[in-house]
């Protein structure tokens, strides 16, 4: 798409899209901040110039040419970082509920399954108070890579915010989902941070919803996997539970290994 297509209300949009993925991230503290809020002002800088090559009129064609590229690659890196939560470059809670949006409407057009996870790390308030916030900032790293590597190939996996992560499986019914959620929640139990001369354990609780009945909407596909997440930490944490939601709206613990969190 040619940048000056796009016009002030589109360059605006981006850079108030931007902006606010920001200032979500603002108590996050990495490099990726840094990266983002520099190119957010190299962007604003090449448009600036773009528009005042525009008006100086065809003798500038080929540099504006030239320069319209740099912008409309610096506008493709600015809308990926958009998408990425900052602290596990996962992706982010807006990309994940666009992502779901998009995947209720196909599997519903197509009468296909689709599953949705809710994943909350066990006792992490305990993690920070024990250890230090750069301590949880480990754990929740190593919980997006452990997570992104237990799931299939087309799964997404993100971080919605604080502890909370969520996962959407794609043509996955309620049997296969449970495999793949007990994989995770398993592959966590496993795991060990090194932090401070320590090796950090932790385990995450997992609800799981798959659309069918009353979860016909986004919403309340999310809902039903929060109403299992609270089943499985009430269960006792390091569990996983599934909402049943062809005949039920009545979280049933599935199938997990004794507690650990």
């Amino acid at each position: 798409m040619n940048a000056f297509a796009l016009g002030f209300h589109e360059e605006e949009r981006v850079i108030a899209r931007c902006r606010t993925c920001l200032e979500q991230a603002e108590h996050d503290d990495c490099c990726m901040r840094e990266e983002f809020t520099f190119l957010l002002g190299e962007y604003e800088k090449l448009f600036r110039q773009s528009m005042r090559l525009v008006k100086m009129g065809d003798r500038m064609q080929q540099k504006l040419a030239t320069l319209n590229e740099a912008l409309e690659r610096k506008q493709e890196e600015l809308l990926r970082l958009a998408a990425t939560d900052m602290l596990t470059g996962l992706a982010n809670r807006r990309a994940f509920m666009e992502t779901a949006h998009q995947a209720l409407s196909r599997a519903t057009r197509h009468a296909l399954p689709l599953s949705l996870f809710l994943v909350d790390a066990d006792h992490f308030k305990r993690i920070n108070d024990t250890y230090g916030h750069d301590a949880g900032d480990l754990v929740l790293r190593n919980i997006a890579v452990i997570g992104k590597a237990s799931l299939r190939a087309e799964d997404l996996f993100a971080r919605l915010g604080g502890e909370e992560f969520a996962a959407l499986l794609p043509d996955a019914d309620l049997a296969e989902s449970l495999q793949v959620a007990d994989r995770l929640r398993s592959n966590m139990a496993q795991c060990a941070v090194p932090v401070q001369g320590h090796r950090i354990g932790y385990t995450v609780s997992i609800g799981v919803a798959t659309i069918g009945g009353r979860v016909d909407t986004v919403d309340r596909l999310i809902k039903a996997a929060d109403e299992a997440l609270y089943a499985a930490k009430a269960a006792g944490r390091n569990q996983v539970a599934a909402h049943a939601p062809l005949h039920s709206c009545t979280p049933a613990p599935c199938g997990a290994t004794p507690p650990g969190g």
